[in-house]
């Protein structure tokens, strides 16, 4: 039998079982892609610890939906580990704690990762019988495979000049790219913004109030983020330090903009005033390291008090991609 170990986070492959928890170990750890960012971290763990068996995984994810918003295992590795590490190598096949007995160790591994480890682990650590949230669904489709199922039906059509097929498109909402300024149209352009004291972030929430903008979703333990940059690419993934520069550029490019709106209301004394100390703000943040990693932070945050509605924004693109995959791909087979 060929077995085979795949991170769920960022698809590190390797056949070795101690490579994968080295991999999982390792100080700076993955990011996560498209498909895991929503994924609790217990279910990823496990997921990525428990074998590809003849290419064939030996767990499926309704078997860990009892995880669902669990941190638990994750935050206690080290202990989780530790027995594993002792049914390996002792080469048990019965569980110490509730002393049921397997026909195989990774029947037995399998069984303590999914139920008395975590069982173990909670008492431990004082927890009651509410697992802890980190507010997050299950996507069980990757864009990835919807874009590369796209792409087979696109080389199909293109292969089929006799044939007259006329695809379905549906009318996918999709959210402003990150690569281009905000949706400014549900802001009010007359407030007294650009004369905050916080003019960078409570320009940021207010933003983030219209849907359109949603384009973020920040994944804060591993200090990255997937970004929507267009119909073709979808959602990519970036560090969180280049989305908050990134951002702090389109919240300058934002606020000079509602400076400018304001010429003729506003004593230009004001408006003067207001532009040098928009362009102090973004300089000081390029310049001071200090400022530049607080307000790094203060940015992650705030995007991360709206991930659930980017979260439902990108499961929407993706289940539409797949919708209309599915109706292309039934068409194309009814013209054959």
């Amino acid at each position: 039998m060929s077995s085979l170990y795949i991170c769920k986070k960022c698809e590190y492959t390797t056949h070795n079982y101690n490579d994968l928890k080295k991999h999982i170990n390792i100080k700076k750890k993955c990011a996560k892609n498209t498909e895991s960012i929503n994924y609790s971290d217990d279910q990823l763990l496990i997921l990525s610890l428990l074998p590809y068996i003849d290419n064939k995984h030996i767990i499926n994810i309704d078997e860990v939906k009892h995880l669902h918003d669990s941190v638990l295992l994750n935050q206690n590795k080290k202990e989780l580990f530790n027995i594993l590490d002792n049914i390996d190598k002792n080469k048990l096949k019965k569980c110490t704690f509730c002393e049921k007995t397997f026909n195989k160790i990774i029947d037995l591994r399998k069984h303590v990762l999914l139920n008395c480890c975590y069982e173990e682990i909670k008492k431990k650590n004082n927890v009651d019988n509410t697992i802890q949230f980190e507010s997050e669904k299950n996507i069980l489709n990757s864009n990835n495979i919807y874009n590369n199922s796209l792409n087979t039906v696109n080389t199909i059509n293109s292969n089929n000049i006799n044939n007259n097929v006329n695809l379905v498109y549906f009318d996918i909402k999709t959210p402003v790219s990150f690569d281009e300024n905000w949706d400014m149209s549900k802001i009010d352009k007359k407030s007294n913004i650009t004369c905050s004291n916080v003019m960078y972030t409570r320009l940021l929430k207010e933003l983030l109030e219209n849907e359109n903008n949603l384009n973020v979703v920040i994944d804060n333990e591993n200090e990255s983020g997937i970004v929507y940059k267009n119909n073709e690419d979808k959602y990519i993934q970036m560090k969180s330090n280049e989305i908050a520069d990134t951002t702090m550029q389109k919240l300058k490019n934002c606020l000079n903009e509602l400076n400018e709106y304001n010429k003729g209301d506003i004593m230009s004394e004001i408006l003067t005033h207001s532009r040098r100390i928009i362009e102090k703000k973004h300089i000081d943040y390029m310049k001071d390291e200090n400022t530049k990693s607080a307000v790094q932070k203060l940015i992650c945050n705030i995007y991360q008090t709206k991930k659930k509605e980017a979260l439902d924004i990108l499961n929407n693109i993706q289940k539409n991609l797949k919708q209309t995959e599915n109706n292309n791909i039934k068409k194309i087979i009814d013209n054959y």
